[in-house]
């Protein structure tokens, strides 16, 4: 039996080696000897299907590590790009979101955007700030320590989910294509 040093859960269009079907949530299994295995949710599921809290958790995991790898995605762009959340107070400045109309939250605190409405915020008789550059730079600073604590909670998530299916991992390296 080979060890599994990590899973990655990736998004897009792929084929699974397990069965060959199609498949949107790709489940790259990598193995000690560097061997590395795609499959589906499904037959993910299908192997831990005799316990439905293992799929239970083993989804939830799986939804983890896609959010985390989004809000990644969205701190590594440049300013400009960054979708704006919800506004602080109508003071001029945002949290970044992710897109889809929420904030991006990690280690209970949001993130701020580095773009702030100047004007608006010097207009506001609440939490106005004394330089534009500086706020910059705050956000900038704040982005930075968000990225880094959020790869490290991929990488952390990554390594359980290896932990986790190391069980299984002789089901999953000897499987052959079937249906």
């Amino acid at each position: 039996m080979k060890a599994i040093i990590r899973v990655t859960v990736k998004t897009g269009n792929d084929t699974c080696d397990h069965c060959g079907q199609g498949i949107k949530i790709l489940n790259v299994v990598k193995y000690i000897d560097g061997t590395i295995k795609s499959f589906g949710s499904s037959c993910i599921f299908r192997i831990l299907g005799q316990n439905p809290s293992l799929v239970s958790f083993y989804k939830s995991k799986q939804r983890e590590l896609i959010k985390l790898k989004t809000n990644l995605e969205i701190l590594s762009r440049a300013p400009a790009d960054m979708p704006r959340g919800r506004e602080y107070f109508n003071a001029g400045f945002y949290f970044i979101g992710n897109g889809k109309g929420k904030d991006i939250f990690y280690r209970n605190q949001w993130v701020w955007h580095p773009v702030i409405d100047w004007e608006k915020n010097q207009l506001s008789k609440h939490y106005r700030q004394e330089s534009k550059e500086q706020w910059e730079a705050d956000a900038n600073e704040s982005i930075q320590k968000a990225r880094e604590w959020i790869e490290g909670a991929i990488f952390r998530a990554e390594s359980f989910l290896a932990k986790y299916l190391e069980k299984y991992s002789e089901q999953l390296l000897n499987s052959t294509k079937n249906n």
